[in-house]
């Protein structure tokens, strides 16, 4: 998680909710945030020149995240979803929530979770991506998107700040 929580931060990402699914294998607790993540953090602004430090929530249940997540966003999906879904998500003024699942993707549930909050399933090419693999490549391609604006009026999604 250390690794993810660096990598978010030089991109831009104001904030980060570690969630808790059906497959997570990893539990941290509150104490993981305050000693390690921050730190990663704090690491990472100085290298990127990114001021915004992000808010880093402790890890939270998949249920009680949920229904306070922008309807606006997407999330990985192993089994669908494209760039269309990309697209739209960034067509909204807003904040634009990123969900990535564990190893082994969400779980039937949590998919229909998430769609039913109005988030859009998007896959990355062919392969099985791990967690920390999966948030920059994503936020990545969220940000170059919005950058060149492909997605008419596009949220800057590395100065977006709640």
């Amino acid at each position: 998680m250390g690794t993810v929580v660096r990598q978010a931060t030089e991109l831009g990402i104001w904030r980060i909710t570690p969630v808790l699914c059906d497959y997570s294998v990893a539990r941290p607790d509150g104490e993981a945030v305050e000693k390690n993540w921050k730190a990663e953090a704090l690491a990472a602004l100085k290298q990127s020149g990114n001021p915004f430090l992000p808010e880093i929530e402790r890890p939270c249940r998949f249920a009680d995240v949920l229904p306070k997540s922008p309807c606006q966003g997407v999330f990985g999906d192993l089994q669908q979803g494209g760039v269309a879904a990309v697209r739209q998500a960034l067509g909204g003024a807003g904040p634009v929530a990123l969900w990535i699942g564990p190893e082994g993707g969400f779980s039937d549930r949590e998919r229909e979770a998430l769609v039913a909050q109005g988030l859009l399933p998007v896959r990355l090419g062919q392969w099985i991506l791990r967690v920390e693999t999966a948030v920059p490549a994503m936020l990545g391609w969220l940000s170059a998107m919005a950058e060149l604006g492909t997605a008419g009026s596009a949220v800057n999604v590395q100065n977006k700040r709640a």
